[in-house]
C-alpha cells in the first residue's frame, strides 16, 4: 500500500525567537488530507522542525494507520527522527519521545531529508513565514 505523504517545516527569528511550524498532509495519490501552519511562541528552530513532525502525525492520525513518509528540509531532524543522530538537548530528547508515541498509531514512519527548494517544502516555508510576519507586523 503506497504511503500517506507529509511535508514540514519549523522555523524561529532569531534561534530562539518567535516561532512557528506548518505542515501538508496528503494521500498516496497525491490529494491533499490537511494543511495547517501555527505560531508557537518562543523558541529555537529544532523545537519548531520538532512541534510540526509532531502535529502532522497527530493530524495524519485521522486519514489512515498504514505507511507514512515525513519529508523536511532539516537534516540534523531527519537524522535524528530516523536514529542516525544521537539527541544531546534534554527538550529535543522529550519531543522525540513524543513523535515516537505518535509513530506507534502508523504501520511505519520513515523521514526524508529534501532542499528547501522542494516544491512542497517551499509551500510550508511559505507558510510558516506568513505567520511571522504577522506577528511581527503586530508588535
Amino acid at each position: 500500500m503506497p504511503a500517506m505523504k507529509i511535508f514540514t517545516d519549523g522555523g524561529s527569528r532569531g534561534n530562539p525567537g518567535p516561532a512557528a511550524f506548518a505542515l501538508l498532509i496528503y494521500d498516496s495519490r497525491g490529494k491533499l488530507l490537511e494543511s495547517h501552519s501555527e505560531f508557537i511562541g518562543p523558541a529555537t528552530n529544532n523545537v519548531a522542525e520538532y512541534r510540526g513532525v509532531l502535529k502532522a502525525l497527530k493530524l495524519a492520525r485521522k486519514h489512515g494507520k498504514g505507511e507514512v513518509v515525513c519529508t523536511m528540509d532539516s537534516e540534523l531532524a531527519v537524522m535524528q527522527l530516523s536514529g542516525k543522530y544521537k539527541i544531546k538537548k534534554v527538550h529535543l530528547k522529550e519531543l522525540h519521545a513524543l513523535v515516537r508515541e505518535e509513530e506507534r498509531h502508523f504501520k511505519k514512519v520513515t523521514y526524508t531529508h529534501v532542499k528547501r527548494e522542494d516544491k512542497h517544502i517551499s509551500c510550508v516555508d511559505s507558510m510558516l513565514n506568513d505567520i511571522l510576519d504577522k506577528i511581527e507586523a503586530k508588535q
